[in-house]
């Protein structure tokens, strides 16, 4: 009885550091968390899919589910169980990640930034960025240009 709850505690354990890690990165790569080979299958298909269709405005969550060959469920509970985020706010958040790393990199326009990053319009992308980063796109490379 004590194997098995050392065992379920370690799964606990890592599931919390997976959430923690992938919560933070664009790229999702296990690096030194030991995960199973199903696991490490799954994610390399989910940055795969993400690379190929982040930037398109009608990738949503049940085309990402079609393209991982998941059922809609099956997905979010993998997304919340790495993420704790729904399939839609984890695209979301992808999307709003690599906006920041372009925001970070070039001089290219907001507008040009949203559509890049799959949004449909640059204020529902002004909106998004806000919510998670407290200033708008703007606002965010002024300050850190200072």
């Amino acid at each position: 009885m004590k194997i098995l709850q050392t065992r379920v505690e370690n799964l606990i354990g890592l599931r919390k550091l997976l959430r923690n890690r992938y919560s933070q990165e664009l790229v999702i790569e296990p690096k030194d968390i030991a995960v199973s080979p199903t696991d490490e299958a799954f994610l390399a298909k989910l940055e795969m899919v993400l690379d190929e269709h982040l930037s398109d405005p009608r990738f949503n969550a049940e085309v990402f589910c079609r393209k991982l060959d998941m059922s809609r469920m099956q997905l979010h509970r993998k997304l919340l169980a790495y993420t704790g985020l729904s399939t839609t706010a984890f695209i979301r958040s992808q999307r709003l990640k690599q906006a920041l790393q372009i925001l970070k990199t070039s001089d290219a326009s907001v507008s040009e930034i949203a559509y890049a990053v799959g949004f449909n319009t640059p204020s529902y992308f002004i909106k998004c960025f806000k919510e998670v980063y407290q200033k708008t796109p703007t606002e965010y490379v002024q300050a850190t240009n200072r």
